[in-house]
């Protein structure tokens, strides 16, 4: 019997016939539901999930359904091959212009939450166990493991966040100062109460993990399985809006070369590509309908690794695309912004939804472990027997000592909980335990995850940080790292001012032609006058520092200005670097860079061997530093005034200065023209003969407040 006309503005009729005709294509379905042809993934409430050519009566609770080799999924829509809950196909629907198709909107939108849900769900851990038979089976699920984490905000325990904020801040202070029984805010209280919440967090804290398991319980909210939206929360009464993950290292990557503002257009059309690229995009309008979507009913936008974004310059660009985003996205739409302290501009305001991420306590610790466990023997990767056992024997070994920095710290608890599946326990002596840690994390999870160095630094044990600096620089410099080049020692460095360039041949020469000094090579002074000087001896290069300081002192054009005065007054004083001054400077903000611009070789940013230019170049030909210095690395080695001694690194060590001294052998800093990049880093040191003179050796100065007496 022909069906009856549908008014197409009638938008409830349109969806039971559409829910009609779907139900009719379907084969053996009884009750409520759509089926997943072919062994699909069911995934909504009350749903079941069956694996290979099933057939037979399967009981949800609910009803009876025949699966046919298929699944059934309450309260979903087949769209493509995948699924999307039937209270979410009105947003698709609603977005649909002039004569596009329904059909494909729901089913670009479904494959998008299928392809985005896949990623996020599996835990990238690399290998648990290296046995063929292992590998084969299931991964663990973030679902399995994940223990909610808590921020480092305490208010008084019968206090809401909402209304603890809605406080001035002195009666906040005074609630606490009360002392009342106080509680931690939770991550999830806090993404609840903030439209644009960012989470700061050191190396491990989960920062990233947080955002994951907040876009999965979207992604499967939108698949049907309303139970998810539940797990948000108390606190969240936003809706299931629409995931999108923006990963910020890769969006900075993409941005075109200099300085020029960056817009909301650039992230939008960013994850256009990203879609297109790890192949969420079901057709090139996938862009089209999520922005669609966000705009009109809101998205959830994971912003992630602010830190990874380079340089400062590169994050501010990025920051500010970013906050033109959460201006301009749509008042429906909310934020998560994740950073390492060091890279956010600002500090700890919950006021303005900046929190940090806390430890984890031992209650989460316990939890993790129990979670592990449990989800080696749901994924069928250990007996319940040898699980339990295990699960003991973890919990007993937490409370030593040399384990709670790695208990701690979500990831690095991870991983502890991977050596113990592995060994079956963990080492007793804790160099072993330490060595085959970095093993681990170097060697498998770098490859899978981008382990974050930075994890190791949290640590605060040198032995641990040594190994694993010098096996991810070898790998990224193709050769062996020296032990002498590794400073366990955190060594503040006063302040100084530091030369952009290097000193030039005309610099130089106006010194020798002022005074009369007698250089001992004439090739020193031949060459265009732009180009760093070289073929001058250490103690030449020093004589040069001793005349710019006279100068600076009494030359009468530099009166009034800060740098003379400060010389004058003889707080100050002009020198070559030392090692320390120089490194930093060479780093600007990349503290644990390789290279001053990052960590990955280009011979764009630094004339060294792969730049194949074969001789110096002229100062400021390649980009600056974090800090505005040029030439750091490469065209010329760089004199110190350190001299060579063992690391670590005692400023107050007279003999690191002692340039009296009758023996010296001052360190040289930087790599040069015809140096390939093993030696051309911020880390690499080596000792020169103080008469030594070469075509590849120069200096510049700096000025340094409180120079050491026998200076």
């Amino acid at each position: 019997m022909a069906s009856e006309p549908i008014d197409p503005n009638d938008f409830e009729a349109l969806k039971r016939r559409i829910a009609e005709l779907e139900a009719a294509q379907q084969a053996n379905v009884s009750g409520s539901g759509a089926a997943a042809q072919g062994g699909g993934d069911a995934l909504g409430e009350r749903g079941v999930k069956v694996d290979g050519e099933n057939a037979g009566p399967i009981n949800t609770g609910r009803q009876t359904i025949t699966t046919q080799g298929g699944a059934a999924v309450q309260g979903a829509v087949q769209a493509g091959g995948h699924f999307i809950g039937r209270d979410f196909v009105q947003f698709v629907t609603k977005v649909i212009q002039g004569n596009e198709d329904p059909e494909e909107a729901k089913s670009v939108i479904a494959l998008y939450l299928h392809a985005l849900a896949a990623d996020l769900a599996g835990l990238k851990l690399g290998e648990i166990d290296t046995s063929a038979v292992q590998r084969r089976r299931t991964p663990l699920q973030l679902a399995d493991i994940y223990v909610p984490l808590d921020t480092t905000l305490r208010i008084p325990k019968d206090a809401t966040l909402a209304h603890w904020l809605s406080r001035e801040p002195g009666r906040q202070r005074d609630e606490i100062n009360a002392e009342r029984e106080t509680r931690p805010v939770s991550a999830l209280e806090a993404l609840g109460e903030h439209r644009e919440l960012t989470v700061l967090g050191k190396p491990g804290s989960g920062k990233s993990t947080f955002g994951a398991s907040v876009l999965l319980m979207l992604a499967q909210a939108w698949q049907g399985q309303g139970d998810e939206l539940a797990k948000l929360g108390e606190t969240w009464a936003h809706g299931a809006l629409l995931p999108i993950r923006v990963v910020l290292r890769r969006f900075a990557e993409q941005l075109s070369p200099g300085d020029k503002a960056a817009r909301a257009g650039d992230v939008w059309a960013f994850i256009a590509r990203d879609l297109d690229a790890s192949g969420y995009g079901l057709s090139t309008d996938a862009m089209k309908y999520v922005q669609r979507i966000a705009r009109n009913d809101g998205a959830f936008i994971v912003l992630d690794g602010l830190d990874e974004c380079g340089q400062s310059a590169s994050r501010e660009r990025v920051l500010g695309a970013v906050h033109e985003l959460m201006q301009s996205a749509g008042p429906k739409c909310r934020f998560v912004l994740t950073a390492r302290p060091y890279a956010w501009p600002g500090g700890l305001d919950p006021a303005q939804g900046v929190y940090a991420l806390a430890d984890f306590n031992d209650d989460q610790i316990e939890r993790f472990i129990r979670a592990w466990y449990a989800a080696l023997v749901k994924r069928k990767w250990r007996s319940p027997g040898e699980a339990e056992r295990k699960l003991d024997d973890l919990l007993d070994a937490r409370h030593r000592s040399d384990l709670l920095p790695l208990a701690e710290n979500p990831l690095l608890l991870t991983l502890m909980a991977t050596l113990h599946t592995n060994r079956g326990r963990l080492p007793d002596d804790r160099a072993d335990l330490y060595n085959e840690s970095v093993d681990l994390l170097m060697l498998r999870w770098n490859r899978q995850i981008g382990a974050d160095k930075a994890l190791l630094d949290e640590l605060a044990i040198p032995s641990l940080k040594r190994k694993a600096d010098a096996k991810r620089v070898a790998g990224i410099i193709g050769a062996r790292v020296n032990d002498d080049e590794i400073n366990d020692a955190l060594t503040p460095t006063p302040e100084f001012y530091i030369a952009r360039y290097p000193v030039t041949i005309a610099q130089f020469r106006a010194f020798v032609e002022a005074t009369g000094f007698e250089i001992g090579d004439a090739d020193a002074l031949r060459g265009r006058g732009g180009r760093p000087v070289r073929w001058v001896s250490w103690h030449e290069a020093r004589a040069y520092c001793d005349w710019l300081h006279e100068m600076l002192a009494t030359w009468p054009a530099l009166e009034g200005f800060a740098v003379g005065s400060l010389v004058r007054d003889g707080r100050w004083r002009i020198a070559l670097p030392s090692e320390l001054e120089w490194e930093k400077a060479a780093r600007g903000d990349l503290p644990d860079a390789v290279f001053s611009w990052g960590d990955r070789p280009d011979p764009n940013c630094a004339n060294y061997a792969d730049s194949r230019i074969g001789d110096t170049s002229a100062v400021g030909c390649f980009p600056a530093n974090g800090s505005r210095l040029q030439d750091m690395i490469g065209n010329v080695w760089e004199w110190t005034r350190s001299l060579w001694v063992a690391y670590p690194y005692d400023p107050d060590d007279r003999k690191r200065e002692d340039i009296e001294a009758k023996k010296v052998t001052p360190v040289v800093r930087g790599g040069s023209w015809s140096g390939g990049r093993d030696y051309a880093r911020c880390a690499f040191r080596r000792g020169a003969r103080p008469g030594g003179r070469d075509d590849h050796l120069g200096f510049r100065v700096v000025l340094r407040s409180a120079p050491v007496p026998w200076l």
